[in-house]
């Protein structure tokens, strides 16, 4: 009977120990992102507006740059 319990229990911990690794795994994975690029008027015409497309501006016509 005890060599039973003790079986189970040493197989349980094994079972969560091995659970807890995985995750910290997929963890690491999600963390890496990739920046999007946002576009504002070079002459700032809408007081700090950004786009997250390139094309033009609304008010001057002129081409949006790239923040960085």
């Amino acid at each position: 009977m005890k060599k039973t319990i003790l079986t189970i229990a040493v197989i349980t911990l094994f079972s969560f120990t091995s659970c807890k690794s995985d995750k910290k795994e997929t963890v690491k994975e999600t963390k890496t992102e990739v920046a999007a690029k946002v576009y504002q008027c070079p002459m700032d015409c809408e007081k700090g507006k950004t786009y997250d497309k390139a094309g033009s501006c609304p008010v001057c016509k002129m081409d949006l740059k790239p923040i960085k």
